[in-house]
């Protein structure tokens, strides 16, 4: 199995509740979906790198920063209700099956690199996965967190015996948003891009910003002001 047969899929809607047009909102004086264009543009082996949206500006952006196979999303596929995995079988669907991995990318991750992309799909290919996903280690570890009932008793996310050390804590990692790589047959088989046979490739905490709120675009911008972001041009 090559790169060939990798399916780079850029899913960018119109709607969103939290930041108006996030999509194409301004970071560091350019929209925020061609950061991981061009990422996904210089990844190092031959793929196809699709955008798919239901609004024309996108598209249009999209084509601007490079990329030749843009897919228009019907308007079912652009709700709240409308799943990562759904959106990738159609992309998958539309261009006639040929692919045998999705690697979804999502334009809210700004500061993923190349290589983390290679080196996520990399992981699926060479293990013979059909699942992996780019993860980063949590600053909290949930051994040390707890549930809340309305009379405040606190209860332990982790069962079993309280862990006080905190160097006999596991490490705990979570899914940082940037890079989702599957088989359509998994995709189909799961409903998701997760289970129990997905495997993990770990990204830094300062590239795995995910832009969900302001308070996350202006942390970005922060960033970017201070020139810590890794220069991706």
């Amino acid at each position: 199995m090559t790169h060939s047969d990798v399916l780079l899929l850029i899913p960018a809607r119109g709607g969103s509740k939290s930041i108006p047009k996030k999509n194409l909102v301004d970071l560091g004086g350019r929209p925020l979906i061609s950061y991981v264009i061009k990422a996904a543009l210089k990844t190092q082996t031959p793929h196809t790198v699709a955008v798919s949206s239901d609004e024309e500006e996108i598209l249009n952006v999209a084509k601007k920063y490079g990329i030749q196979t843009l897919i228009t999303r019907p308007a079912h596929l652009a709700t709240d209700e409308a799943t990562s995995t759904d959106v990738a079988l159609h992309a998958h669907q539309e261009l006639g099956s040929i692919y045998r991995h999705i690697a979804l990318l999502q334009p809210t991750a700004p500061f993923v690199r190349e290589f983390d992309i290679d080196g996520c799909i990399e992981l699926a290919l060479q293990s013979q996965s059909p699942s992996s996903v780019t993860v980063t280690r949590t600053p909290v570890n949930p051994h040390w967190c707890y549930s809340m009932s309305d009379d405040k008793h606190l209860k332990s996310i982790v069962p079993g015996p309280r862990i006080v050390r905190r160097q006999n804590a596991p490490p705990a990692y979570y899914l940082n948003g940037a890079v989702f790589v599957a088989t359509p047959e998994f995709l189909r088989t799961h409903g998701d891009f997760v289970s129990s046979d997905t495997l993990g490739y770990e990204m830094p905490s300062e590239r795995s910003v995910d832009i969900d709120e302001l308070d996350d675009l202006e942390y970005a911008r922060y960033l970017i002001s201070l020139r810590k972001r890794p220069a991706i041009d």
